[in-house]
């Protein structure tokens, strides 16, 4: 499925593509490769992490699904948005 949607909006975007483009100039392609490169060792920092811990360690936090806005839903706020099952200690 993904590789279709690209597919076709690489075809669909062609046409327009050609006609108006404009070759990027020197200072630009350098900030073409100095984004690639951050963007690889992002993905290498990631990857690390994941390696050397598990994984459910350093899985983002859970936040709370409001359907309505927590005033009117209790009159008890909270201060806080961790819940005590998301946070665990260390062995």
């Amino acid at each position: 499925m993904i590789f279709y949607t690209a597919l076709f909006t690489t075809l669909i975007a062609a046409v327009p593509a050609y006609l108006s483009w404009v070759a990027p100039s020197v200072a630009q392609l350098g900030l073409f490769a100095v984004l690639g490169a951050g963007a690889n060792l992002l993905l290498y920092c990631l990857l690390k992490s994941f390696d050397l811990v598990d994984a459910s360690a350093l899985a983002p936090f859970r936040c709370p699904r409001h359907t309505r806005p927590q005033k009117l839903r209790n009159k008890s706020v909270q201060t806080s948005t961790l819940s005590p099952e998301f946070i665990q200690a260390e062995p």
